[in-house]
């Protein structure tokens, strides 16, 4: 369950950092 979770606030940060990337 911590790996889920750390992955989905990695996720959440990378969004932030590269917002409209595609």
């Amino acid at each position: 369950m911590t790996s889920s979770f750390t992955v989905n606030l990695i996720r959440t940060i990378l969004l932030l950092f590269q917002p409209c990337s595609i």
